[in-house]
């Protein structure tokens, strides 16, 4: 399990090493731009992917987005069940950055 989540604009998100928390820290310098609870009750696995502002997070049940810049939590909804217990769902998102034409 990496302790590195993703890499958003300029902000890299990393998780503490028991999962509770995530923290965002500045790519050029390392400092700490902010650190939050992570959304999820179980702490155990999950699996992230990033856009241009926001870091996707997915536990197989519920996805989070996180806010890159403050670390809240802009939207949650829940996955639809994949019909087989010994398998997760997934998450896919894409996204452009700030003011390069129409997100897609």
């Amino acid at each position: 399990m990496s302790a590195i989540e993703g890499v958003v604009g300029s902000t890299v998100i990393v998780r503490s090493l028991d999962g509770a928390e995530l923290a965002g820290l500045d790519l050029t310098d390392g400092h700490r731009i902010w650190q939050q609870p992570t959304p999820f009750s179980d702490t155990s696995r999950y699996d992230g992917i990033t856009d241009a502002s926001h870091l996707i997070l997915t536990d197989g049940t519920t996805v989070h987005a996180i806010d890159a810049d403050d670390g809240s939590t802009v939207w949650s909804m829940p996955l639809p069940p994949s019909g087989d217990p010994r398998l997760r769902s997934a998450v896919k998102a894409m996204g452009w950055p700030h003011g390069h034409g129409d997100r897609g």
